[in-house]
């Protein structure tokens, strides 16, 4: 059979993985995040991140995992060299591998920087956890997983519902992948002081605050963050480096807004926090 240009198969990175990003922990370790297309069906899979040294064959550094981002922490990645390292994810599912462009380089740190970074990244963390910090977790929305059960629309293949209490808008079962563990500073409280008008009514100044952490997890606008105490719930709205060194991010600044403590909103259903805190389970390889 004659073949046409149309035979030529995309890289699978176009029609699989809506990003890629990879950063450097105050702790040095070496964070890969991700997330799917939303084009990409509803399946069951599990993410694999590899790396390559010097042009090497590309290496499996972690187990297979049902997330949106992995923790390498490994000597290998404190080389000098830039373009010593590429890194990349396997996706497999219904007996696939769908693998990202590989990304390369990291930062070059000196045995005399690493040293002040140790420093005052060990002041930040000092203080998140014995004096301002606050216990929370980071929800993810999901990009992989099983469909809904609930409210998907199995004609188009996608949520039918953004207020659904099973996946919360996301189409996909359970809605976040597993929550990270992440103390914030919040600086101030919500100001929950309304005003009346003769034709607007009651009018809520609004509940947004400010909050620091360290650079720990990738963060980023339309994240969930959970206060473990209150459990109140937060949108994040945005996210900028606060202290950086050398180009190393140590902390952030987020900008968040209290989710309305009504049920009415299905994150803040009582039953959210012990769904997002399963524990995770070992021989994923068995479920592929």
């Amino acid at each position: 059979m004659t073949e046409t240009p149309f035979d030529d198969p995309k890289p699978v990175d176009e029609t699989v993985f809506d990003k890629v990003e990879i950063y450097l922990t105050p702790k040095l370790e070496t964070v890969v995040s991700w997330a799917l297309k939303k084009s990409v069906p509803f399946e069951d899979g599990l993410f694999v991140v590899e790396r390559s040294i010097y042009g090497e064959p590309f290496n499996e550094v972690t187990d297979p995992i049902d997330d949106c981002m992995a923790v390498i922490n490994d000597p290998v990645m404190a080389s000098p060299d830039v373009e010593a390292i590429s890194w990349r994810v396997a996706y497999h599912v219904a007996g696939n591998v769908y693998t990202s462009i590989p990304l390369k380089g990291h930062l070059k740190v000196s045995k005399s920087d690493k040293g002040l970074l140790n420093v005052i990244a060990h002041r930040e963390a000092m203080t998140f956890d014995r004096y301002s910090g606050t216990t929370g977790l980071l929800l993810k929305a999901r990009t992989s997983g099983r469909p809904c059960p609930v409210c998907t629309d199995w004609g188009i293949e996608t949520s039918a519902r953004s207020a659904c209490p099973n996946c919360y808008g996301t189409g996909h079962a359970g809605g976040f992948y597993n929550g990270k563990p992440w103390k914030l500073c919040i600086l101030g409280a919500p100001d929950t002081s309304k005003s009346t008008t003769p034709t607007l009514g009651s009018i809520e100044a609004g509940n947004k605050v400010v909050a620091r952490a360290l650079f720990e997890n990738p963060a980023e606008a339309g994240d969930i963050w959970i206060n473990t105490d209150t459990q109140e719930r937060w949108q994040i709205s945005g996210v900028k480096p606060e202290v950086v060194f050398k180009g190393l991010i140590i902390t952030i600044k987020l900008e968040m807004t209290r989710l309305q403590l009504s049920e009415a909103h299905p994150i803040n259903n009582p039953e959210t926090s012990e769904k997002l805190q399963q524990p995770s389970t070992g021989g994923l390889w068995e479920t592929l």
